[in-house]
């Protein structure tokens, strides 16, 4: 989607006009692509990585503040960034900070259960 020159790089921007469907609740999509790239109205999309392949990771970022409303999905792309499969779906995408949370409590809790079984030992 960009276009790469030895010494220069170029961004490169495709988009398009109009409303997210009511019951989307995240947008999915395929592609290499940087943090910011992503915007729905000029409100940069906070984007999570589902999957990995060899080629391209899966991307998921949370729309469900713009349902039913209308404006440009824009993808800016530098260099190499491919994107394809871009679909709404109606999927919450999930809290990180519940999980990691949960992780680091459990992680914690192990801890501190070692620590006191190596005392009695």
């Amino acid at each position: 989607m960009g276009f790469n020159y030895p010494g220069f790089e170029y961004a490169v921007s495709i988009g398009q006009t109009g409303t997210v469907p009511i019951a989307a609740q995240s947008l999915i999509f395929w592609g290499n692509v940087g943090a910011n790239d992503v915007s729905f109205q000029g409100q940069t999309l906070s984007l999570a990585v589902l999957g990995s392949t060899a080629n391209y990771n899966i991307y998921e970022a949370d729309i469900s503040a713009y349902s039913g409303q209308t404006g440009q999905l824009l993808f800016t792309a530098l260099g190499s960034d491919k994107i394809d499969n871009i679909q709404f779906s109606s999927t919450a995408v999930p809290e990180p900070s519940g999980f990691a949370l949960g992780a680091l409590g459990g992680l914690l809790f192990s801890f501190r259960r070692r620590q006191s079984f190596s005392k009695i030992f």
